[in-house]
């Protein structure tokens, strides 16, 4: 065997993590994914034979195809042969930073799309990525800096606004982030995802009046989302309409749990005399399991059982 082809052998036994330290039990190695047929299970000598012929191109389709496929270790072998080939090659680096997104390693990932601004410094997808990454990693500074960079690229990019306005959310800039997600949801008004993510920012605002049509806009291009629906019932619950919220539950969660979220609502907005009505309405459609609503009856003993009512 050339030394070539050795080294090749050995890098496709780390990628697959077949190669450590001793082990005072020995394991079979496990088949790769049936996806990938023309490799043998064993990774032999004459897989490895086989992953020299492929060209960087292939491993990076195949690689890719594996990150499809949800199958990050096949997908982190093909970027890695890639780059051993072609060292540099930007796309296996991309590739590569997904793949550790995936496995938690934030740090790897960083580094990995860093590599690729190195040689191309408006790579939109190495900018992009990092913005997201760091906001993962709370870094709300950092994940600004490199989503400004990615959007001089591309202004109207509703998924790099959406980013955006994610981060000015975590950062608790509500209305910088309203102002955001009002731009995509304009840029793409065929998304029920636009709505929702709009309406839930209004209603973090405590704009109810505001974010109960967005929700309802949002629930008519998905009729069956059933996050839209909790959402929008949530809204009209904290806007005062307590019976669209219960059919709204009801439809999404079943009679026991809508009238427990409700109950629940009613109760933190003051409403003792209702949320205690609701609640055990929730008992009576599921007393055996619905073990939440007999915690909540038990929070209002503790509290004032005069309030106002919304059913009045």
């Amino acid at each position: 065997m050339t030394l070539r082809k050795l080294s090749l052998l050995v890098l496709v036994l780390l990628c697959l993590g077949l190669v450590g330290c001793a082990s005072s039990t020995t394991k079979r190695p496990l088949p790769l994914s049936t996806e990938f047929r023309d490799f043998d299970p064993g990774v032999d000598v004459d897989s490895a034979e086989r992953l020299e012929k492929l060209t960087p191109a292939a491993h990076l389709e195949r690689g890719y195809g594996a990150l499809a496929q949800g199958n990050p270790p096949i997908a982190r072998l093909h970027f890695a042969m890639a780059l051993a080939k072609e060292p540099g090659l930007t796309e296996a680096y991309l590739g590569m930073g997904q793949v550790l997104v995936r496995e938690g390693n934030l740090s790897g990932a960083a580094t990995s799309f860093a590599r690729v601004l190195e040689q191309d410094a408006g790579n939109l997808r190495a900018l992009a990525a990092l913005g997201t990454l760091y906001r993962y990693e709370s870094r709300y500074d950092d994940a600004l800096t490199y989503l400004h960079r990615a959007r001089e690229l591309q202004p109207h990019n509703p998924s790099l606004l959406t980013e955006l306005a994610m981060v000015h959310e975590r950062r608790g800039e509500q209305e910088q982030a309203q102002d955001y997600f009002e731009q995509v949801a304009q840029l793409t008004p065929r998304s029920a995802e636009a709505c929702n993510n709009l309406g839930f920012n209004l209603l973090l605002q405590e704009k109810y009046v505001e974010a109960v049509p967005v929700f309802e806009q949002g629930l008519r291009l998905d009729p069956d989302n059933r996050l839209l629906m909790n959402n929008l019932a949530l809204a009209y619950a904290l806007h005062g309409d307590a019976r669209r919220a219960l059919n709204l539950f009801e439809t999404s969660m079943g009679r026991a749990a809508a009238y427990n979220n409700l109950g629940y609502l009613l109760m933190v907005q003051g409403f003792y005399r209702d949320a205690e009505m609701a609640l055990n309405r929730a008992l009576e459609a599921n007393p055996r399991f619905y073990v939440r609503a007999r915690q909540n009856l038990d929070q209002i003993q503790f509290r004032e059982n005069e309030g106002r009512g919304l059913f009045d």
